[in-house]
């Protein structure tokens, strides 16, 4: 009676067959199948483990727990900021060169001239930054609730017109060199708006790590691209992946977590008022004393079954769960 084999036997079966040399990534998924989804899955909870933590430990704080809903939550916020960057920027990357063949042929249509095949470049290279400002507007606004960006949204609106115009009336078809010069000054017009604006410190940290993502994939791709697929490089290159998304997940936390709204699973720290037992109010340093020793008020940094942790005069103190007597949002932010 044969024995079914492993995916990763199905796998070698697969790649000896065709000489180690094209494999094709679609192989992966048809073999290993629902495995594909655990291991999506357990990437999100360790990706959430580390950005919760790595936000936490800003703090002075640790929380490990073999199975925590929090992690599940922190993931997914972390989902949301690799999503963000995939919509504009990630597809960038990945159809960049596509773009840039089609504009080439568009642009030398009625003859090669080395002038328009420079222009259609240059517009590749404009394009990829303006949607890496277009990730960075894009999670700002939910995650953070940012409202400086009303003027590039108003530069989006009416380029949309624009291009939308030249589409519907074929001019683009009939002015292909034309129109990329247009296109090309409609994003340029929207790059000088973004970066023009009075940028706060989390849309400064969110632009450099998309475009350091982008640049980082672009390197990647093109070491992929310039190798045969075969199956141990296949393997490999999926290990580096997860190391790198580990990595970035660190860097969310480290620098961004802490400031994303609770509405997608962020950890920005909300303004409350403790009413804590009377054994609470002795341990309180004199530094941190308040007027009403009954009351604390602080910064709600993050809390367990067991403790709650506040930040005041920064300072991370920990109060017993038990010696909470009762919590009050005073609907603050920090």
């Amino acid at each position: 009676m044969s024995q079914e084999k492993s995916p990763l036997e199905n796998l070698y079966r697969e790649a000896k067959a065709v000489g180690l040399q094209h494999l094709d990534p679609k192989i992966l998924l048809k073999e290993f199948g629902p495995w594909i989804y655990a291991i999506a899955v357990g990437i999100l909870y360790a990706s959430g483990f580390l950005v919760l933590n790595s936000n936490l430990a800003r703090s002075g704080i640790l929380d490990v727990e073999f199975v925590n809903a929090r992690y599940l939550l922190a993931g997914l916020s972390f989902l949301f900021f690799i999503v963000c960057f995939y919509l504009f920027a990630g597809r960038a990357v990945l159809f960049t060169p596509t773009w840039l063949k089609e504009d080439l042929a568009w642009v030398n249509r009625s003859g090669r001239k080395p002038f328009w095949s420079i222009v259609a470049l240059i517009h590749s290279l404009i394009t990829a930054l303006f949607f890496c400002c277009l990730s960075t507007v894009f999670f700002t606004s939910i995650a953070i609730n940012n409202a400086e960006f009303k003027s590039f949204y108003a530069v989006l609106i009416g380029s949309f017109f624009i291009t939308y115009t030249l589409d519907v009336t074929n001019f683009d078809v009939k002015f292909p060199r034309f129109t990329t010069i247009v296109k090309i000054i409609i994003e340029l017009i929207a790059l000088y708006v973004f970066f023009s604006l009075d940028w706060s410190d989390v849309t400064n940290t969110v632009f450099i790590i998309y475009a350091s993502i982008f640049m980082f994939l672009n390197f990647a791709i093109d070491g992929v691209a310039r190798y045969k697929k075969t199956a141990d490089r296949l393997i490999y290159n999926g290990m580096y992946v997860v190391i790198c998304v580990f990595i970035a997940a660190i860097g969310y936390g480290t620098t961004l977590y802490g400031q994303v709204s609770s509405k997608i699973g962020g950890a920005r720290p909300e303004f409350v008022l403790l009413g804590i037992s009377a054994e609470a109010q002795q341990s309180i340093p004199g530094q941190l004393e308040r007027a009403s020793r009954q009351f604390f008020e602080g910064y709600l940094v993050h809390q367990t079954s067991s403790y709650v942790y506040i930040e005041s005069l920064g300072q991370t103190i920990r109060f017993r769960a038990d010696d909470v007597i009762t919590l009050v949002s005073k609907s603050m932010t920090k």
